[in-house]
């Protein structure tokens, strides 16, 4: 720990981050070591305090689709190599088709439909996904 490390208390520093969630700093014990608790209670542990300044500490938890889907924490991905994966893909296409109000103007039979609350979180949809996908062989 350096000297101006032991001589700041960051404890109580609040910010917003760059999806519009405010959050504030709970444990300081140096710049790279921080824990960051969010609105919701969702708490980030071991963050660097130049991501908390420059708002780039996520909420996993946040509902950053159409208001109603959420990351969630867990293994699985939204990209590989720059590549949206297959459940994502699945996913975030299934949330347009029943949370996007410009994709009803143009396809209104999708009006009033919803997904099952539990698949708002990608990580549980994604493993029911792999769990349930197949192919069907073409002869």
């Amino acid at each position: 720990m350096t000297r101006s490390d032991a001589v700041i208390n960051r404890l109580g520093e609040t910010t917003i981050n760059t999806m519009g969630s405010k959050m504030w700093i709970i444990k300081y014990n140096n710049r790279s070591d921080i824990d960051v608790e969010f609105e919701d209670g969702y708490i980030a542990n071991s963050m660097r305090y130049d991501n908390f300044c420059n708002g780039n500490i996520k909420n996993p938890f946040y509902y950053s689709v159409y208001g109603k889907g959420y990351f969630g924490e867990g293994n699985y991905k939204s990209t590989i190599n720059g590549k949206s994966t297959k459940q994502y893909e699945t996913w975030s296409h299934m949330l347009t088709r029943c949370y996007d109000k410009k994709y009803h103007e143009k396809q209104s039979t999708y009006i009033g439909c919803s997904v099952y609350s539990e698949w708002h979180n990608f990580q549980i949809f994604a493993e029911w996904y792999d769990a349930n996908y197949y192919e069907i062989e073409v002869r």
